[in-house]
């Protein structure tokens, strides 16, 4: 959290730390980040007296922000993930029906699309270079190459 001083105090409070709201090792924001090993240290210990959802529903109540941390698996089925369009399906000559990573951008005139696999061979892969030359063009240059 690149702020995270307003949240602190009520941190503090939900997670049974109120003694060091303001100890000087961890009173701000930058003494949290250069003392952070000795505070993870501490609260690392707290946060496994509950469950996870137990966790989320009191920092949620209290104002706080938090977000599991999710496996590639639940990111990939995460239904807001989903939702949003961060994958895409493509049938795959072997594997069947996959799900990849959308393209980053998505513009409505011109799309981007994932239509077909990765080449299955590599055996003679294409290499593209610049070319500068002395008059500060560029172009393209295409070299095929077995490695």
């Amino acid at each position: 959290m690149v702020q995270s001083d307003p949240f602190w105090p009520a941190f503090c409070r939900v997670v049974g730390i109120e003694h060091l709201q303001h100890d000087p090792l961890y009173e701000n924001n930058l003494q949290r980040e250069k003392n952070g090993k000795s505070l993870i240290a501490i609260i690392s210990n707290i946060f496994l007296t509950k469950k996870l959802d137990e966790r989320e529903k009191i920092f949620d109540e209290n104002g706080l922000i938090c977000g599991r941390v999710l496996s590639p698996t639940d990111v990939v089925n995460d239904k807001q993930a989903s939702e949003n369009g961060f994958f895409t399906e493509i049938d795959h000559p072997i594997a069947g029906l996959i799900k990849l990573i959308a393209g980053p951008a998505d513009f409505s005139a011109t799309p981007a699309t994932i239509r077909t696999p990765a080449p299955r061979s590599v055996s003679t892969p294409k290499r593209f270079f610049w070319n500068w030359d002395i008059g500060g063009k560029t172009s393209l240059i295409s070299k095929s190459r077995a490695l």
